[in-house]
C-alpha cells in the first residue's frame, strides 16, 4: 500500500514517489521530496553504492512497478513521436542489454547505439570492425541504426 505523492515520479526509474514503505519501489524520505535532484532510494542506492534490492530489480521484480512490463509501458509513448533515439548497450553483452521488442518501443525512429564499457575493449582492437558488427546485429533485428557510438561510463 503505497501513498502517492504530488511531487510527482522519480527521474531515475519513473517510479511515483511514495513515503509509506520503504521496501516498496518509490520509496523517499519526505524531507527529500520537492528537493532538486531527488531520486527514490532504489535509483540512490544505485547511484551511490552500486547496489540495489534485488526485488526491486527488473529481472527480480517482485513490484509491478519495477517489471519489464510496467518499463516498456513507461516508454511506449516514445514509438509514437518522431525523435532520435539514444539506447546504451553493454558492448560484451549486446544481446543481453538489448530489448528484443526494442522496434514495438522505439517504432520507426532512427537509433543511436551508444555501446557502454568501451574502455574494457583490447587496446589494439579495431572500432570499425566492432561498429559494423554491431551494425550487422542490429539490422537483424530490424533496427535502423543512424550511428554507433564507443563510450564508456567510467572514463567518460
Amino acid at each position: 500500500v503505497s501513498k502517492k505523492i504530488k511531487y510527482g515520479c522519480c527521474p531515475g526509474c519513473g517510479t511515483p514517489f511514495q513515503i509509506v514503505a520503504q521496501a516498496l519501489p518509490g520509496f523517499t524520505p519526505e524531507s527529500k521530496l520537492g528537493q532538486e535532484g531527488t531520486v527514490c532510494a532504489r535509483c540512490y542506492g544505485l547511484q551511490n553504492y552500486g547496489k540495489v534490492d534485488p526485488s526491486l530489480t527488473a529481472q527480480r521484480a517482485t513490484h509491478s512497478e519495477v517489471s519489464p512490463e510496467a518499463f516498456k509501458k513507461m516508454l511506449k509513448p516514445i514509438g509514437k513521436k518522431k525523435v532520435v533515439v539514444c539506447y546504451v548497450v553493454d558492448v560484451f553483452d549486446f544481446h543481453g542489454s538489448f530489448l528484443s521488442d526494442l522496434t514495438d518501443v522505439v517504432g520507426r525512429n532512427p537509433v543511436i547505439l551508444a555501446l557502454n564499457k568501451a574502455d574494457l575493449l583490447p587496446r589494439d582492437f579495431h572500432p570499425n570492425r566492432v561498429k559494423n558488427w554491431v551494425y550487422r546485429e542490429a539490422g537483424r533485428m530490424n533496427i535502423w541504426v543512424l550511428d554507433v557510438i564507443l563510450v564508456s561510463a567510467m572514463m567518460g
